[in-house]
């Protein structure tokens, strides 16, 4: 990943890439991800190139009394699923790649659920510092609730809706549908938290 002056985003049908003499009459979008885009390693290679990373990093660190950057950088799966690692883990991540950005400034943001946090940051709705508190918190209350109530989630993809409800009669938990964009999905839950 190479973030730099020199370098523009290009976006085509078929890739995203970073290159020279980008077109800035296009509209352009910064969207974030949400939980599950963690990965081990994660923002090393922005903390070991850009003095702007190392520094927002370690201020992260200090705001939640832990280091999180050793996690990211060097953590294992299991550490980096516990949720109130990953939540922050993400915004801190996606902030920090954003602010890298300096040859492209989004015309829009927008987020996937934890996501929309770092969305209000790039949108400069709230601090990078006041939207990691709210992030944590976030992130800490769900933990909690997990572990009062443990349970699982799931999406259906492309399974004709009479098989679905044929296994959805077959399970024992409770089963909530959620109908969105004309698709059908079947969440299987005993806990959701859900910040919209």
């Amino acid at each position: 990943m190479h973030f730099g002056n020199s370098y523009d985003l290009r976006i085509s049908k078929k890739s995203i890439t970073f290159a020279p003499n980008f077109n800035y009459n296009r509209m352009t979008a910064f969207v974030f991800p949400g939980q599950g885009a963690q990965f081990s390693g994660m923002g090393k290679d922005l903390y070991d190139a850009y003095p702007e990373a190392r520094t927002m990093m370690l201020r992260a660190n200090d705001i939640l009394g832990f280091s999180l950057t050793d996690v990211m950088f060097e953590g294992t799966d299991e550490e980096l699923r516990q949720t109130r690692v990953t939540q922050p883990a993400i915004f801190l991540h996606s902030i920090v790649a954003g602010r890298l950005m300096t040859t492209l400034r989004p015309n829009m943001v927008a987020g996937h659920s934890l996501g929309e946090f770092s969305a209000l940051v790039a949108a400069e709705a709230i601090s990078w510092e006041d939207g990691l508190r709210l992030v944590s918190q976030r992130a800490q209350a769900m933990q909690e609730a997990c572990e009062l109530q443990p349970g699982a989630m799931a999406a259906v993809l492309a399974l004709a809706d009479e098989k679905v409800v044929e296994v959805c009669e077959n399970i024992d938990e409770v089963v909530l549908r959620i109908l969105w964009w004309q698709l059908t999905s079947i969440a299987l839950v005993r806990w959701l938290f859900l910040v919209l």
